[in-house]
């Protein structure tokens, strides 16, 4: 995952299919960067050719946290099948998806340049009980955008929360 702060923003591009592998590193820079008052944030799905209902719902978690604080998210770079997406889960209602590349031209600019590479370090990677809450987060979230979406991921959330409790035994 590549990431940069620019001026006020923290721009944020996944390397390759945004994941439920992925998703747990995109909540940890996320909060990072929140803990220091950042309330920007641009997703660069230029390099993701495909996201799964996990990451969906993180990157909808994260602009949860963010309305609490006049931030927002916004999404740009989005190819047609990754619009789609975003569209049919309603996540373009509560996210800033730029379709058309016009929002954020100057960030957007200088966002090249500034991109380095974020890895969590081998000792701190996400245990199996991370990922399991950060699925389940996820998919809690957007089970509460409305009644279709709850009606999708309930099984989902059943699962995963019967998994993570029996976790906690």
């Amino acid at each position: 995952m590549l990431f940069g702060c620019i001026e006020d923003a923290v721009w944020i591009r996944p390397q390759g299919r945004g994941s439920f592998e992925t998703s747990p590193y995109l909540k940890r820079l996320a909060e990072r960067w929140m803990e220091r008052g950042k309330r920007l944030f641009l997703i660069d799905l230029e390099d993701c050719p495909v996201m799964d209902s996990t990451f969906m719902g993180t990157l909808l978690g994260i602009a949860t946290r963010l309305m609490g604080r006049e931030g927002q998210v916004g999404i740009v770079g989005a190819n047609e099948r990754n619009l789609r997406l975003l569209r049919n889960l309603g996540l373009d209602a509560v996210l800033v998806v730029d379709a058309d590349s016009a929002l954020w031209p100057d960030i957007r600019r200088r966002a090249g340049e500034s991109l380095r590479c974020w890895r969590a370090e081998k000792e701190n990677l996400p245990c199996r009980e991370e990922k399991v809450q950060v699925m389940l987060e996820a998919h809690q979230a957007l089970a509460a955008l409305g009644a279709q979406n709850a009606a999708k991921f309930q099984d989902v959330i059943e699962f995963l929360r019967a998994d993570v409790e029996s976790g906690r035994e």
